[in-house]
């Protein structure tokens, strides 16, 4: 008995805590709240575009037509007679909504044999597969967000009858409006990257005529003219913009310099 009800309480906590951590943003329209929430899925999606040079915002509009970023999203059941419930259209499942057949060719092909379509991070690599196959076998560009949609949607042998679809067709403009997303991420790195000033007191640095370091105790700065001249990394990465996780990460690709008299 005692075992039993451990058995219960560790699937328990074990179902809590994927809820939790696969849990739907609080909005799915905009890509800088979902980043912001959930701050490992632009790492994610970062690596897939580097990988498979499919665009974020691609990747984001079809997970947002397939599932709305639901990770055990499946298409409803088929019903007899409008009430029993019967079978479902097809093995579609998670973020992606890959069926079966298509999944376990992206696993062969791509060497990831433990991917599972309700993680983030093998659905975007999924799309990245997938879309880069479309580029391959049907020449449609990966910045051409609707045939990309209708590929992804009909399959790379029944694409070329997509015009005979006015449902998919519509579809398709719904995901092509949905590329907003790329938009967003501009704004929101725009928005979101203050000035920062920095002042060094005279006393610890005194700048030079010459590339001499400065003296200790100070850091070191390369000084020309009087002018210090400081370079931040390209990966700037903002700490606590998510005040609801206060965890969350945010990080910038940008270089930017700093000039001081």
């Amino acid at each position: 008995m005692i075992r039993l009800i451990k058995k219960y309480f560790i699937n328990f906590f074990v179902l809590v805590v994927l809820s939790s951590c696969s849990s739907v943003p609080v909005n799915t329209k905009n890509s800088c709240d979902i980043f912001s929430e959930k701050y490992f899925w632009y790492k994610h999606a970062k690596k897939t575009e580097k990988k498979w040079g499919t665009p974020i915002y691609l990747q984001l509009a079809i997970i947002k037509m397939e599932s709305d970023f639901d990770w055990l999203a499946r298409p409803a059941r088929q019903k007899i007679f409008k009430v029993i419930p019967y079978k479902r259209p097809s093995s579609s499942f998670g973020y992606s909504q890959a069926v079966k057949g298509t999944w376990k060719q992206y696993k062969e092909e791509t060497g990831n044999k433990y991917a599972t379509r309700t993680r983030f991070k093998d659905s975007v690599d999924f799309i990245g597969w997938y879309t880069n196959k479309t580029s391959q076998i049907l020449k449609i560009s990966k910045k051409d967000v609707f045939r990309q949609y209708i590929a992804y949607h009909e399959g790379w042998g029944n694409y070329k009858n997509y015009k005979k679809k006015q449902k998919v067709i519509l579809l398709a403009k719904k995901v092509q409006n949905q590329s907003a997303y790329r938009r967003q991420r501009q704004m929101c790195i725009r928005d979101r990257v203050k000035k920062v000033d920095i002042i060094i007191p005279p006393n610890i640095v005194a700048p030079t005529a010459n590339l001499d370091p400065s003296p200790a105790p100070g850091p070191i700065f390369p000084t020309i003219k009087g002018i210090i001249a400081i370079m931040v990394l390209r990966e700037v990465i903002m700490i606590g913009l998510n005040l609801k996780l206060q965890a969350s990460l945010t990080a910038f690709s940008m270089s930017f310099p700093f000039v001081l008299n």
